[in-house]
Parts: C-alpha cells; structure tokens; sequence
C-alpha cells in the first residue's frame, strides 16, 4: 500500500508512456516490485517513459510495512 497514492499516480501517469486505466494494477505492481527488491526507489526506464528519459521514484517504508512516496528524479 502506499500511503500518498494520488501524489504518487499524479507524477507517474506524467511520465508513463500510454494511457493507464486502473489505477490499483499500477499502485500494486509498484508495492510489489518494491517489496521484491527490497528498496525504497521504483525505476521507470526511458522506454517506458514519454519524454525518454530515467526516472526514479523514491520510497519511505513505514512500521505496517506501508510505503509514502517522497519524491521523484
């Protein structure tokens, strides 16, 4: 779960390349590529992204295992 979803979906739908319907797929595959890799930065690469350019969305894990989106790069 993230905490700030809409901040969070406000800033990865500007940079996503395509339209994206449902937002709960996107927050979930997010969790759990966070959850996998054990970090607290989600990786979108310049293929994925519209302006084709690296982007990198930083994390904090809270206590219940929640994540607060804090910034974008």
């Amino acid at each position: 779960m993230i905490t700030n979803t809409e901040a969070f979906l406000t800033e990865l739908k500007q940079i996503l390349r395509g339209s994206f319907d449902d937002d709960q797929y996107l927050v979930e595959a997010v969790v759990n590529r966070l959850q996998q890799s054990d970090t607290t930065h989600y990786e979108v690469s310049k293929w994925r992204a519209n302006d084709h350019q690296d982007h990198e969305f930083t994390f904090q894990l809270n206590d219940d295992h929640s994540y607060t989106y804090l910034h974008a790069r």
